[in-house]
């Protein structure tokens, strides 16, 4: 059995790819932008619920009705 020795690329290719372009180049984000917590935290479907019944209620002007669930959304 013959055992292939690897070796890596050398000083001179590597600058020849470099200068190419031929580089991989990885920027991670790992923060999210402000917009993006806040959409991801108000828009959701539990949210879009609530705010259907909210206005269904003021549709139906049931003011103490709706004075009431936005305490208890307060509370929540």
């Amino acid at each position: 059995m013959s055992k292939e020795i690897l070796t890596g690329l050398s000083q001179k290719e590597v600058k020849a790819r470099v200068q190419k372009g031929l580089v991989n180049e990885v920027t991670v984000s790992t923060e999210k932008t402000t917009w993006q917590i806040i959409q991801s935290n108000v828009f959701t479907y539990f949210n879009f619920i609530f705010f259907v019944l909210a206005v269904l209620l003021v549709i139906v002007q049931s003011w103490n009705n709706l004075l009431f669930y936005l305490l208890l959304l307060s509370i929540l």
